[in-house]
């Protein structure tokens, strides 16, 4: 299976999450930030030359997220990268590599205080160098 494979099936599966962080992210950028959506995906593509040249597999996995949840590039970029499209820090993750048979730990921090709908849209996808799959929520 490719990465863009990988990225597909991923974003299929998580379609619904997806749809449901990006009306979340949609309105908490426009309220909160006073950030137009189209002006949050004009920064968010700012990545695309970036990634090509570094992250060319990263993006290669992002686009097939973005194809498989039926929605654009920018999208999914404005999503992994909301810190840095004008959000204050707002959450971590760790994670760390388990011993073959056990799935992998994930710890999720964030402040979202008054916020509960950014819940809503949370997923969890785990993929190993062996091909064998981990999907959580």
């Amino acid at each position: 299976m490719t990465i863009s494979q990988v990225g597909l099936a991923h974003g299929r599966q998580a379609k619904t999450q997806i749809g449901r962080s990006l009306a979340f992210y949609r309105a908490y950028f426009q309220e909160a930030r006073d950030l137009p959506w189209p002006r949050a995906l004009e920064l968010a593509g700012r990545f695309v030359p970036y990634l090509t040249e570094r992250h060319g597999d990263l993006l290669a996995e992002l686009q097939g997220v973005a194809d498989g949840a039926c929605v654009r590039l920018e999208e999914v970029l404005a999503l992994n990268a909301r810190s840095e499209v004008r959000l204050e820090a707002s959450c971590c993750q760790l994670s760390r590599t388990a011993p073959t048979g056990f799935r992998p730990q994930i710890a999720l921090s964030s402040d979202w205080a008054g916020q509960a709908d950014a819940l809503d849209g949370c997923t969890a996808f785990g993929w190993n160098h062996n091909g064998r799959q981990w999907n959580g929520q």
